[in-house]
């Protein structure tokens, strides 16, 4: 049942006039309206929950001010600046930037098949500093809904990452999620059984997921939480870039990246790699040039319903994994054959490599040369030990 929307040129406020409709959901609706403070164009997000009885409207309404909340305390150049937030005839209101443009969805659709490499690795770095951006907010934001849709080019070339209607505060030693939620295909395993909160390799799962649709345009709930290499549904694609997929959308987050820093740096390694190897070789599969696209996507009109629509359906997947399968498939993962963990990856390798060097020189000489001094008692043994418990514990943080 959707919702009722407002007659255009109607004025909220005393200052938004509404003149157009962007989107609209079971829950609420989003328009382009004219500031009359300044002058400028604004996206405005209604929620509306009186229209529908069917939702639990005190849940929604926590969404809608937590994503207001979030977002009026985050300040970087991709993700949507909030300009207002009230209430007005019982409905809440969130004023924010007007984002020229199309979300990665429309584009991939346009495009009917695949989109080059090298820009679906600039569209993945760049989400991975808004993540690094995110996860260090203290306490950490976690995003919860990384896809296509959320994502948003403007017409400057850059992209933003949008809608935080189930965005939420990472809580260390939270056992579950209060609620679970999330896009099917695009969520974790982790949000759909319960059995562990959203964390910030929870986002690394679902940026690995879109970049896994955007480069086969193949729909992620054909085998959900199981991907095949994307370079055996796309030849073009470099084999770094798809065993950094294949790393993020592990359904163990232990063999994720460790962070979105970490994702990152793989990125920006491939795509050294690939301009290396491909200095002046244009795209074969680049799309069709085209207009400049017009108005047509904002902060938040890419899904109107999100927090403003009613709660999202999941569909049919496999069963949760068990303990004794998540272990043993960790204990394969690690020792099934040398060095494949530290191998998912040839940029990991490489620097896993250089951290144990470095850190074998800086730290046995000194644990030993103190074990020669002391001529070995309890307490330097303790420190010995100690030492060497740093000394591996610096390389697995670098190497996870």
């Amino acid at each position: 049942m959707a919702v009722n929307t407002l007659p255009l040129n109607s004025v909220l406020k005393q200052r938004y006039t509404i003149f157009n409709v962007i989107g609209s959901g079971a829950m609420g609706v989003v328009y382009q309206v004219h500031d009359g403070q300044d002058g400028s164009i604004r996206a405005l997000k209604e929620l509306c929950c009186a229209a529908n009885a069917s939702v639990d409207k005190k849940q929604y309404e926590h969404l809608f001010r937590r994503e207001a909340n979030i977002l009026k305390g985050l300040s970087h150049p991709n993700l949507p600046k909030v300009i207002d937030f009230f209430e007005e005839n019982g409905n809440l209101y969130l004023v924010m930037e007007f984002i020229d443009g199309k979300s990665l969805l429309q584009i991939l659709e346009e495009n009917q098949g695949p989109l080059p490499e090298q820009k679906v690795l600039a569209w993945g770095s760049t989400i991975c500093e808004v993540l690094r951006y995110l996860h260090n907010q203290y306490p950490p934001i976690i995003f919860r809904d990384v896809k296509p849709a959320n994502i948003i080019e403007t017409l400057q070339g850059s992209v933003k990452l949008v809608d935080f209607g189930i965005a939420r505060y990472y809580r260390q030693g939270q056992c579950t999620d209060t609620v679970a939620l999330g896009s099917p295909g695009y969520a974790a395993p982790e949000q759909y059984y319960g059995k562990g909160q959203s964390e910030p390799r929870t986002d690394i799962y679902g940026l690995g997921v879109t970049m896994y649709v955007l480069l086969t345009d193949k729909d992620p709930m054909d085998t959900p939480f199981h991907f095949p290499e994307v370079s055996s549904l796309n030849s073009s694609v470099s084999m770094n870039t798809s065993k950094i997929i294949a790393q993020a959308t592990m359904m163990d987050p232990l063999f994720r990246f460790y962070s979105a820093a970490d994702m990152l740096f793989a990125l920006r390694a491939s795509s050294r790699g690939l301009s290396s190897r491909q200095p002046s070789t244009p795209s074969a599969m680049a799309p069709p040039q085209s207009p400049a696209p017009a108005i047509s996507a904002s902060a938040v009109s890419v899904s109107a319903a999100s927090s403003t629509a009613a709660p999202k359906v999941h569909v049919s997947v496999p069963p949760a994994p068990t303990p004794a399968q998540v272990w043993q498939n960790r204990f394969s993962m690690t020792f099934g054959s040398p060095l494949q963990f530290l191998a998912l990856r040839s940029a990991n390798f490489k620097r896993a490599s250089v951290i144990f060097v470095l850190t074998f020189l800086l730290f046995l000489p000194t644990a030993m040369s103190c074990v020669t001094y002391a001529r070995w008692n309890p307490v330097t043994a303790i420190f010995f030990l100690l030492l060497l418990s740093f000394f591996f514990s610096l390389c697995g943080f670098f190497t996870t």
